[in-house]
């Protein structure tokens, strides 16, 4: 039997330096792994969906997300 492989799913919650959440979601979506990058409103300015086809691959696209110039914080949720 085949095995289907699933590419792992995460949500990266950003909080942005005051200001700069449309340019920082902006940024986001233009890179490798980002499905989605969304301006909210509350705690977090944006929530970004990741997809990646294994752990030592989202933990790389994480790291580079996170340096994205703008971001204060981030909390990290991967869909189960």
């Amino acid at each position: 039997m085949k095995r289907m492989t699933k590419n792992i799913e995460a949500y990266l919650l950003c909080v942005t330096q005051v200001g700069l959440e449309h340019q920082v979601a902006e940024t986001l979506r233009s890179m490798n792994s980002v499905v989605s990058a969304e301006v909210v409103y509350g705690e977090f300015d944006i929530v970004t969906t990741i997809e990646a086809p294994d752990l030592r691959s989202l933990d790389a696209a994480i790291t580079k997300l996170r340096q994205v110039t703008g971001i204060v914080r981030t909390m990290t949720l991967i869909a189960g």
